[in-house]
């Protein structure tokens, strides 16, 4: 029994001074200043160059990369270390992981792996391997990671989070080590500036055959890569012709009579920043009716006006009446299609047409009289009446 005793107590003892031993080892590391720290961040250069100087305090914006360098640093005393452990929560809602395994530091001599749980924003970091001697204050790095920064508009602070952090001494003790975390100041996202470089349409030539609906034509702005919807001011010349272009869309209509060659432009609007520039394309309307042919009626009058021939699309000047008034009417304007028009209007003609004059009763003619009265000293011709018709 007092044999059971003893073996017991000693195992004890041995425990205790193990416990001893590696709270010493701990307190020995702690007390050096020995920490795992995020070292540096880095604007992640293609390809990555480690000598690119930490951004320090500088402000990032969605879109851009960056290098994060974890590593030891701060021993008031040489250590020798055989590996290290820890893990690195990073802010999902604004960075995203782009390369886990950017760079190792190979001259430590430990077999480090790196392992990430799908859906997760937690890296796990580990390895051992041969002896490292970490001088007194020196800055070794261990591992590097590639997080792009979501290009989401939004401001915030991203948070990069050491956990779990520890080292193996030279007799492979774990020994856990404080950290020194960091934070990313993101700022919103600078929308790049757009330069008008070229437009399309989704259709550059139209016939206009009189039967079939005329369709819409979709215009569309783009720089060299993409379309640009915002920004835009839209315009087409000549106008009046037949073809109208919606400015803010552009969206082009056509009329029945928009024969001829349009130039598009899409142009930058005016008190913005984001877009500059200016582009054109031309859309061609051609038509396969030929020419449109024009006659007159006299509706009652006589006499007879030349038929005028005109080109699909253009418009028809209405001449001056060449009729003769039927008796007792005057000429009062030009019947097209059941509009009245007067000559010289300018309209538009889409088939061929007969304009038919309109009479209206002129009115009764004035009647002059003229009297002739004798004088007692001759004779004068006899009171008669003169008519005369205006």
């Amino acid at each position: 029994m007092k044999k059971r005793f003893l073996k017991l107590w000693s195992v004890l003892l041995s425990i205790c001074m193990l416990s001893a031993n590696m709270a010493a080892i701990a307190t020995e590391m702690t007390g050096s200043g020995l920490s795992l720290e995020i070292l540096s961040v880095q604007k992640l250069e293609d390809p990555y160059n480690s000598d690119t100087p930490d951004i320090g305090e500088d402000e990032m914006r969605g879109g851009d990369a960056v290098a994060v360098t974890v590593g030891l640093r701060g021993a008031s005393e040489s250590v020798s270390l055989t590996g290290v452990a820890f893990s690195l929560e990073y802010d999902g809602d604004y960075l995203e992981v782009e390369n886990l395994d950017l760079e190792k530091n190979a001259d430590l001599g430990w077999n480090l792996t790196t392992e990430r749980p799908e859906d997760s924003q937690i890296i796990s970091v580990s390895g051992t391997g041969a002896a490292y001697e970490v001088g007194v204050n020196a800055s070794i790095y261990v591992t590097r990671f590639a997080f792009r920064i979501l290009p989401e508009n939004k401001a915030g602070t991203a948070d990069l989070t050491l956990t779990s952090a520890a080292v193996y001494d030279a007799e492979g003790n774990r020994v856990e080590i404080p950290v020194k975390n960091r934070s990313l100041n993101i700022i919103e996202a600078e929308k790049p500036k757009r330069t008008i470089m070229k437009v399309t349409l989704t259709s550059e030539s139209v016939t206009i055959d009189g039967t079939s609906e005329l369709e819409p034509i979709q215009a569309v702005a783009s720089d060299a890569d993409d379309p640009i919807a915002e920004n835009v001011v839209w315009s087409i010349v000549p106008a009046g012709k037949g073809a109208e272009i919606d400015p803010q869309s552009g969206v082009i209509t056509l009329a029945p009579t928009a024969v001829g060659e349009y130039t598009v432009t899409a142009k930058a609007a005016e008190n913005q920043e984001m877009l500059t520039g200016e582009a054109s394309a031309t859309l061609t309307v051609t038509n396969t009716l030929g020419m449109i042919t024009i006659t007159f009626d006299a509706n009652g009058g006589s006499g007879s006006m030349n038929d005028i021939a005109i080109e699909q699309g253009e418009k028809l000047t209405l001449p001056a009446n060449g009729f003769t008034a039927p008796e007792g009417a005057q000429f009062k304007a030009w019947d097209v299609n059941g509009v009245e028009y007067q000559p010289d209007a300018q309209i538009d003609i889409v088939a061929d047409t007969t304009v038919k004059a309109i009479w209206e009763t002129s009115a009764a003619s004035p009647q002059i009289v003229i009297t002739f009265k004798e004088t007692p000293q001759k004779k004068v011709a006899k009171k008669r009446q003169v008519c005369y018709n205006e």
